[in-house]
């Protein structure tokens, strides 16, 4: 296997079945994993993205379903996590295994064996999983969000056991989490990136004191970023304030399309600054500041329009412990605020950004921030809740060909919930929306309309991976489908519906034809709050 991490970092020394329990590995970055023994036997194709293979020079219908099953020998790497100032020791990859670096992109398997780091898990993936992980990532490429891709999802045949919600379960404003062990058909998800780097990989060493590895490993993150020449100093610098920009632009694009990634320990949080590890995440419905799908955060740290605050303290408690390479304690502490700086800087005019791309407005101004500042507060406070994909794609059509205010508030209606909940289908605060729509067309004025529905169209995607939508693909794709009487896809299962929204994703700001018109509007009621959609874990 030829991988830039294998040829520049270092390896276990560690003699003994290494796949057999969980241990403590240290002074080295990654262990080698062998192929699982015995294979699997009966490997099926799920689903594979025609972009990813591209990326990768594949023909995606001459794939290795042998290899991308598991067979095949990788590497597992070892890293740490905190969660806001909290550590938490070692974890490492516990069912993640780079096998290849392949036309520039570090490639894992996900779900194919165990490690030391599978800390008493099975080190398996489930079918549900996968391609919620996959119609995720490939949704958030398409809608131009920084993140890993995804080649495929193969299944292996066998049946795992994992915690997850009933089909009984209903509805329910108060978050939990599973209670019902479930059987479901196992996975292997093949991802790539041009590095799995996470704040996490340079933890772990830092706080172990382990300084040779710990250099070692900044120059190895130096070469990903391609960090020039130079002083030692200022080369760690310029690293640092490169994964700073990173991470507050990332916060950026994920708020721009209402996505909110649920656990942002720095084990899920990676150095080249893209979505990684899609596990308790979502795309949000009816706005809400404090959005959080994922039931383990209680407190809300995490929370939508906390991602940014995560996102800069998770930034200078990893860039204190990359500092650790540098000489003189004035030094470090310049870099550290340096990178704090970056951060602040790039994401108050990267959000500034975002919200006049977002309203249609060529600049951003004091107006601007007005009249985003009105509608989130409205859409917050309106009964029953205001989609936020919806809200946005509708209002580049108001104020369009000369309409007014009233034409403009029945164009926006279709992102209100009321329609669906309330008694009537009544929408409260309606006085205060008419006059928030005046505001808008007045301070629009000024703006040419083909150039404000340009900057509005690329700005606001017409649909994205909601979980609702992922739900009915991977219930599909669990088997039992039957189509004109014949029962479809490898194992029972129906797949084609991934393959087509995996289509509709690469281009998610534009209408497709042919396709179940319901992605393009609110959540069906029927999942409105059904628990492992409304809130996972």
């Amino acid at each position: 296997m030829v991988n830039n991490l294998i040829s520049e970092c270092d390896g276990d020394s560690y003699i003994g079945n290494i796949a057999k329990g969980a241990r403590t590995v240290t002074n080295c970055h990654y262990v080698n994993i062998p192929s699982p023994s015995p294979p699997v036997s009966n490997p099926y194709l799920v689903a594979v993205s025609p972009s990813s293979a591209a990326l990768l020079s594949l023909n995606p219908t001459e794939l290795p379903l042998d290899t991308l099953s598991g067979d095949v020998e990788g590497v597992a790497t070892v890293y740490g996590c905190h969660c806001g100032t909290q550590y938490f020791g070692q974890l490492g990859d516990g069912r993640a295994v780079t096998i290849a670096d392949h036309e520039g992109f570090e490639v894992q398997l996900k779900g194919s064996t165990t490690t030391p780091f599978s800390r008493g898990f099975d080190g398996a993936a489930a079918l549900r999983g996968c391609i919620r992980e996959m119609l995720g990532c490939e949704g958030l490429s398409g809608l131009l969000v920084p993140v890993t891709r995804v080649l495929s999802v193969v299944g292996t045949g066998e049946f795992i056991q994992r915690p997850w919600y009933g089909e009984r379960d209903g509805r329910s404003k108060r978050k939990y989490p599973p209670r019902h062990m479930i059987r479901e058909r196992g996975a292997v998800l093949t991802r790539f990136a041009k590095s799995f780097l996470r704040m996490g990989h340079f933890e772990i060493h830092y706080l172990r004191e382990e300084e040779e590895e710990l250099e070692v490993l900044v120059k190895h993150g130096m070469e990903v970023l391609e960090i020039g020449d130079g002083d030692w100093a200022d080369r760690v610098s310029m690293f640092v304030r490169d994964v700073s920009r990173r991470q507050a632009e990332l916060m950026c694009s994920w708020m721009r399309v209402g996505y909110c990634q649920g656990n942002m320990n720095s084990d899920n949080t990676s150095i080249i600054g893209a979505t990684l590890d899609l596990g308790p995440f979502s795309f949000m419905d009816a706005y809400e500041r404090g959005f959080q799908p994922f039931t383990s955060d209680g407190s809300g740290r995490f929370s939508f329009c906390n991602q940014p605050s995560a996102g800069l303290t998770a930034t200078r408690v990893w860039a204190e412990c990359v500092v650790g390479v540098v000489e003189g304690e004035e030094r470090r502490r310049e870099i550290v605020d340096a990178a704090e700086g970056t951060f602040r800087e790039v994401f108050k005019e990267g959000w500034e950004d975002v919200r006049r791309r977002k309203l249609g407005f060529g600049a951003y101004d004091e107006g601007v921030g007005e009249l985003w500042r009105e509608a989130e507060e409205l859409m917050e406070g309106t009964a029953f809740g205001v989609d936020y994909t919806v809200f946005f794609s509708r209002l580049v059509n108001v104020g369009a060909g000369g309409g007014g205010a009233e034409e403009g508030w029945e164009v926006l209606k279709e992102a209100f919930y009321a329609l669906d909940e309330a008694e009537g289908g009544v929408i409260e605060r309606e006085v205060e929306w008419k006059g928030w729509v005046r505001r808008y067309l007045e301070a629009s004025k000024g703006e040419e309309e083909g150039g404000r529905i340009d900057i509005m169209t690329r700005a606001n995607p017409l649909v994205v991976p909601r979980n609702w939508i992922m739900y009915e693909c991977y219930k599909k794709a669990e088997g039992g489908v039957v189509v004109d009487g014949e029962e479809v896809g490898g194992e029972g299962g129906d797949f084609r519906p991934i393959e087509e929204l995996l289509e509709v994703l690469q281009n998610p700001y534009q209408v497709h034809k042919g396709v179940d018109e319901r992605i393009y509007g609110r959540t069906p009621k029927e999942y409105v709050g059904k628990p492992g959609l409304a809130f996972l874990s």
